[in-house]
């Protein structure tokens, strides 16, 4: 836990934000091609 401690907190946010926007886009993806298959 040391080691994180000396993480910049910017950098922190920086990947949790990065993180959120890659799951928020997955989930679209999986939602885009559930429907995509309905459609057919």
């Amino acid at each position: 836990m040391e080691l994180l401690a000396g993480i910049p907190e910017w950098l922190v946010w920086c990947a949790a934000g990065s993180g959120g926007v890659l799951a928020v886009a997955m989930v679209a993806n999986v939602i885009e091609a559930a429907l995509d298959l309905e459609a057919r």
